[in-house]
């Protein structure tokens, strides 16, 4: 899966405006990941290369960060 997020973030910074739909797209599966190093990374090329993201990835990192701190999960979601 670290392969997958890297990929992400460096598709974004390669491909920026015409890569938007699918990174949006992938930001929900990039959270069922749970929080990693590999995950930090990604969204911040993600966010560098597509600013129309960021409100987005900062919403669903609330989410994940709130399920986490509830204990209704730990730290991975299931699929």
């Amino acid at each position: 899966m670290n392969e997958a997020l890297a990929c992400i973030g460096v598709l974004a910074g390669a491909l920026h405006l015409s890569w938007q739909p699918y990174a949006q797209q992938l930001l929900s599966v990039m959270m069922l990941t749970g929080p990693s190093k590999e995950l930090v990374q990604s969204l911040q090329k993600v966010a560098a290369a597509l600013p129309d993201l960021v409100e987005d990835i900062q919403g669903q990192l609330l989410d994940l960060m709130v399920l986490i701190l509830s204990g209704e999960t730990d730290g991975r979601c299931q699929i």
